[in-house]
């Protein structure tokens, strides 16, 4: 899986994006990492996810995304949505460990987990789907107000800015902040911890927890997702893509 590095520790599984320096999201990333989000579902007790040193992931591949039809657009909008669906539904606990920025999809992949660990060292994630003319994923949409405030989450989607990893942890979304060298060893750590509680406890706790969240998003996904494909091929959207790719 050249996208993904796959690291065994005690009692979970460290997932590494490592697709280049920024890990832009595609159609083959998004494939290798279900396939592992698969195999631990099996073999399991709880993974962290992380990134690099400069970017957890910088978004979606826009430059591969405006050069594909609607139709091949719309095979990798409903994989990325039945990934994050996978990651967030997992019986098991996941940590997103974030030492890099970690941008619009990043934070939409980072937002499916149970926890997000950020590093002190001014990297900054954010939704700036607003500014590129389409709404935010709706899996994202049922989440965001589990953890922030309706002022946050306004402030979040309407405004479309970027922030760093201490605004973050203020406003909810990032649970804790440690130094960069320790994010990942402090992520497997938690994960372990409570992988050794027992596991049809936590599985059925966890099931109830995001219940809500589920019933919304297997009633509505659908529709929602083919508005977003809808949405991405006119205008303003699509000049604003070009655009984007261009400084991509």
């Amino acid at each position: 899986m050249s996208s993904i590095q796959i690291e065994e520790h005690p009692h979970a599984v460290l997932l590494r994006l490592a697709k280049g320096v920024t890990s832009p999201i595609n159609l083959a990333l998004v494939n290798d990492l279900a396939a592992a989000i698969a195999d631990i579902k099996q073999h399991h007790k709880g993974v962290v996810i992380a990134g690099g040193d400069k970017f957890f992931s910088i978004g979606l591949d826009i430059p591969t995304m405006i050069k594909t039809s609607p139709e091949e657009f719309s095979e990798f909008w409903n994989a990325f949505n039945q990934l994050l669906f996978d990651i967030y539904t997992l019986p098991m606990p996941t940590i997103c460990a974030m030492r890099g920025n970690t941008i619009a999809g990043g934070t939409v992949l980072a937002l499916t987990c149970d926890y997000r660990y950020g590093a002190d060292n001014g990297k900054k994630m954010g939704l700036n789907e607003i500014k590129l003319g389409v709404p935010i994923p709706y899996l994202t949409s049922l989440t965001l107000p589990r953890l922030a405030s309706d002022h946050a989450v306004r402030e979040i989607i309407y405004g479309g800015e970027f922030f760093s990893f201490d605004i973050a942890h203020k406003d909810g979304l990032v649970d804790n902040i440690y130094p960069a060298a320790e994010v990942e060893a402090r992520a497997l750590e938690k994960v372990s911890s409570i992988a050794q509680h027992p596991k049809a406890a936590f599985q059925t706790m966890k099931a109830t927890h995001i219940e809500a969240v589920v019933e919304a998003y297997l009633k509505n996904h659908k529709t929602k997702n083919a508005v977003f494909a809808d949405m991405m091929f006119a205008e303003p959207a699509r000049s604003k893509m070009i655009a984007a790719a261009e400084n991509f």
